[in-house]
Formats: structure tokens, C-alpha cells, sequence
């Protein structure tokens, strides 16, 4: 029997990038959003989220945490409010702090597999939606901190995160989202906040990406591609020569909303002649 002992390690050496030092230049902005009127932006500065006005004023580091990485910060419809990424707790969270940069931020845990990205606010501000690197969609309820998986790819494409999302429906009941089904194509899904219940768009035998509400409620719009075939499948090397096509596509969402693209046919009326008596 032998008994096992860690060994602390430690390498010290004067290396130029970890030397502490000031850095500026828009090289270094990863991701932002704007204000919902357009007069500031909120980006992720090499780590640190920072408001930035449009035209007169001064940057607002809200965050101001050199050892701590935050990322992809999202502001909240109703203006109050900025959302993002931090590993402050030495696990990935989610946090939400005033957008004037006042106060702390309130933390909240995450149950998904470590790494996020891509919050969305719902239109109310009440509801953000967000994907992990293991290909999964959630929704979390911000008064409550509850967090609702929606769903996951089936098949895994390249990359560190994948947009699921596509959009939040005006009212903010629904959810439109694609997946990347055993085909290698994304199925345009619609999610029911109320139900707790998915619904397909697309059968899933053409590529759909981007579904988008129209704010009436009515349709849906999405991209769509039905010779995307090769191309989609990124571990095949003979799809280097081909491309693809997209069209624009409108689904009505009630039955009782004909479509406006309906097709018109021009058809001869006969008038019927009164039965004489």
C-alpha cells in the first residue's frame, strides 16, 4: 500500500502577459447590446462589462473585477437592468445588476453543464433565455431564479456554443427555437411557457434556422433550405465545393389567420337570373 501526496507546483516566471497593465482599443470588445433607446451600448471589454454612450459621455465599468471573467451582457427591455455571465463563485453564473452601476449584483446559480452564453430577455423582462455548451436551451424565471431546460441538439456541430435561441413572441408566451435533429438539420420548434410543452414548425426536412415572431402574433417567419444537405454535414470533406440556398418562409400560427400569400385565382362569377312567379 502506498499513500498518494499532491505536489504544489509552482513556476514563477516574468512573462510580459501576466504582468499587470492597462489596455484599451475596440480589439479587445467580444460581445455587447444595445440599450433599449439606443443611447448607450453594453459590452464585454476583455472580461469586465462596461456601458458606453452613443454620442456625450463617459464609460460605466459596472463590474470593475480584474480577477473575475464575466461575459455576453445583455440589456433587459425595460432599461433597468443588465444581465451576464460570471465566474465570480468560481463556477459560472448568472448575474444581474442595475444598469446605472449602482449596488451589488444578484447572483444566481445555474444547473446547466458550466459554460453559457446567449442570454435573451423576454419582452417583459421577466424571463431570460440562454444555452450551455453541452447544446442545451433554458429558460429562467428571474423573481425566482427557477431554471427550465427546453430542450438539446440531438446531433453536435463545431464550436464552443450554439444559438439555439430564435425568438420570444410579443406577449412573451412563446419561445422559438431550432434543433439539430438525427439529420444534421435544424427543426424550427415553438415552446409554450404555459404548457411546458414544444411544438414543431418545420418536419424537420429542410434546414430551418432563425424562426422570428411577427409582433402581432400571427406568423412566424424563418429561413429555410432544402439543398443544404451537404453542406450541413461538417464532417464530410466532399461538401467543400457545394453551397447552399435559403428562402424567406411564413407560417400563420392560428387557423383562423389565412395567410397572406395566399394564392388569388381570378374566377368567373355567374349571377343566377330571379325564378320568375
Amino acid at each position: 500500500y502506498r499513500s498518494l501526496h499532491r505536489i504544489k507546483v509552482g513556476i514563477a516566471a516574468d512573462l510580459l502577459t501576466l504582468r499587470p497593465r492597462f489596455v484599451k482599443g475596440d480589439e479587445y470588445i467580444r460581445s455587447g447590446h444595445i440599450s433599449p433607446s439606443g443611447a448607450r451600448i453594453v459590452v464585454d471589454f476583455r472580461g469586465e462589462i462596461v456601458t458606453i454612450p452613443g454620442q456625450k459621455g463617459d464609460p460605466i465599468n459596472l463590474t470593475n473585477t480584474p480577477g473575475v471573467h464575466e461575459k455576453f451582457p445583455a440589456w433587459s427591455p425595460d432599461g433597468k437592468s443588465i444581465a451576464f455571465f460570471s465566474d465570480a463563485s468560481g463556477e459560472y453564473a448568472l448575474h444581474i445588476k442595475n444598469q446605472n452601476g449602482t449596488g451589488d449584483a444578484r447572483a444566481i446559480p445555474l444547473t446547466g453543464s458550466g459554460f453559457y452564453a446567449f442570454p435573451e430577455w423576454s419582452p417583459d423582462s421577466k424571463k431570460i433565455a440562454f444555452v450551455d455548451n453541452g447544446r442545451r436551451l433554458y429558460v429562467l424565471d428571474v423573481a425566482s431564479g427557477r431554471q427550465t431546460t427546453i430542450a438539446e441538439d440531438v446531433h453536435y456541430v463545431p464550436g464552443a456554443f450554439r444559438q439555439l435561441f430564435g425568438s420570444w413572441s410579443a406577449d412573451g408566451n412563446f419561445l422559438a427555437y431550432t434543433l439539430i435533429t438525427q439529420t444534421n438539420f435544424e427543426q424550427a420548434f415553438i415552446y409554450s411557457l404555459s404548457e411546458a410543452k414544444s411544438y414543431p414548425v418545420s418536419d424537420g426536412l429542410s434546414n430551418v434556422t432563425e424562426p422570428r415572431f411577427d409582433p402581432s402574433g400571427k406568423y412566424l417567419y424563418m429561413l429555410a433550405s432544402t439543398d443544404a444537405g451537404p453542406v450541413v454535414n461538417w464532417f464530410d470533406q466532399s461538401n467543400q465545393d457545394m453551397t447552399s440556398t435559403n428562402t424567406i418562409y411564413l407560417v400563420t400560427l392560428q387557423k383562423s389567420t389565412p395567410s397572406p400569400l395566399v394564392k388569388e385565382n381570378d374566377m368567373e362569377e355567374v349571377k343566377e337570373s330571379p325564378i320568375a312567379k
